[in-house]
């Protein structure tokens, strides 16, 4: 079985679904380890911002990009952990404001 990171983000009540093209995983645990270390990049990028990950089945992901089809709704790929930690290199953020 290859895994695949479903994720759903929500910025304020706006909410998209998609998942992030990476390579498969061979097992749920490697999915679950990548989709740690995503949260954490994606939480320093997008702070404002709410979501989940799911560690799916790649057949999964391709029946819920059939359904999607069916109701209308877009399933987007995100960017890739290496995107998010590239974006971070070159825009750190900048440091808070100590309290």
């Amino acid at each position: 079985m290859k895994w695949i990171v479903a994720l759903i983000i929500c910025f304020g009540d706006n909410c998209q679904p998609g998942w992030v093209p990476t390579d498969t995983f061979a097992s749920k645990a490697d999915c679950e380890m990548y989709s740690e270390l995503y949260v954490k990049q994606a939480q320093i990028l997008y702070p404002e911002s709410q979501g989940q990950l799911f560690c799916i089945v790649e057949e999964a992901l391709a029946e819920a990009k059939d359904m999607a089809v069916k109701e209308g709704v877009i399933l987007k790929p995100a960017p890739t952990l290496a995107q998010l930690n590239e974006f971070l290199i070159k825009n750190p953020p900048a440091p808070s404001l100590p309290q």
